[in-house]
């Protein structure tokens, strides 16, 4: 019997949004620019980032063991054959914590709220900080539910028979 495997794949690099406080970043351009202006220093030659991006405890290869041992295969979401890739987007807050889960476009439920379970199950992580002061951090985590495409189709097809 082939064992359904889980993939998991952080978005390199991650897709962020920073917001100091409780004022979010504007969407209009000059905002925009302005956000990017302040983000770097000029020094010298090149341009040197001045945002420190949040790290999990033990770097990204412990974020990745810990998602992969944390996640379980949702027992219906295996029996009907239900794979894909959940997107989940969480806010690492000031003070390290994760907060705010969401997936803004649904897969499956029920890989949608395991996916959820184990992205608020992390630990706190170091914050970002943005000159010299924390920031909220807006991160994206995809998810892989995957099993070998023939036994998902036969999975499948045997829950359409039963369904009728």
């Amino acid at each position: 019997m082939r064992v359904p495997c889980l993939l998991l794949v952080l978005c390199g690099p991650p897709v962020l949004v920073a917001q100091e406080g409780a004022t979010p970043v504007r969407s209009d351009a000059d905002a925009g620019q302005a956000l990017f202006e302040r983000g770097f220093r000029k020094d010298g030659p090149g341009t040197t980032p001045v945002e420190v991006m949040p790290a999990f405890p033990g770097g990204e290869a412990e974020l990745y063991r810990r998602v992969r041992e944390e996640t379980r295969y949702p027992k219906e979401a295996l029996r009907e054959g239900v794979t894909g890739r959940v997107m989940v987007h969480f806010v690492v807050e000031k003070d390290g914590r994760v907060d705010s889960v969401w997936v803004p476009v649904h897969v499956d439920h029920q890989l949608d709220a395991e996916a959820i379970r184990v992205v608020r199950s992390l630990p706190p992580w170091t914050p970002a900080t943005m000159d010299g002061r924390p920031v909220r951090v807006l991160f994206q985590l995809p998810i892989t539910f995957k099993m070998d495409p023939s036994v998902a189709e036969k999975r499948r097809k045997k829950t359409a028979r039963r369904r009728g």
